[in-house]
């Protein structure tokens, strides 16, 4: 996960990273099913959740990557954007319902691994709010800004 977050970074490979995680049920599951992965379940065994942070810091990164290119939005860039979205969609639910749920009730080595959880998922949710006005139309990542927005209205 560290690796896909450095290569976001690179111009060259950003667009690979996105339609791999597109590809991959691996880490987020599919648009069907939302499970937790066997590195994930046995975390939760050990009290070391150094691939929830991981995890996490992934996806806030697919997030600076997606919001930043907006800015430099081409029109045959539509359909990644779309992917980005997707993907952005099913990482969002999968946070919610496997980590942002479940964590206060797991158990910890390390009690700061329980507030670094919780502070990484909010300031992701955050940005997410930040980058969005929901009174706006034309917004960017209209359905991941309205389902963090019922996230956090409706199944806080």
């Amino acid at each position: 996960m560290s690796i896909l977050s450095a290569l976001l970074a690179l111009p060259q490979y950003s667009n690979r990273v996105w339609l791999y995680i597109r590809s991959t049920t691996v880490l987020f599951g599919s648009d069907r099913t939302i499970g937790c992965t066997s590195a994930l379940s046995s975390e939760r065994v050990t009290g070391h959740y150094t691939m929830t942070l991981a995890l996490l810091h992934l996806v806030q990164r697919l997030f600076h990557e997606a919001s930043s290119s907006m800015l430099i939005m081409l029109p045959d860039n539509h359909r990644l954007q779309q992917a980005k979205e997707e993907v952005l969609l099913r990482a969002a639910r999968f946070v919610h319902s496997e980590i942002w749920v479940e964590h206060l009730g797991w158990k910890y080595a390390r009690l700061g691994d329980k507030f670094e959880i919780g502070r990484r998922v909010t300031s992701l949710y955050a940005e997410i709010m930040k980058h969005s006005h929901l009174t706006l139309k034309e917004r960017p990542f209209p359905t991941l800004s309205q389902t963090i927005a019922n996230v956090l209205l409706h199944k806080a």
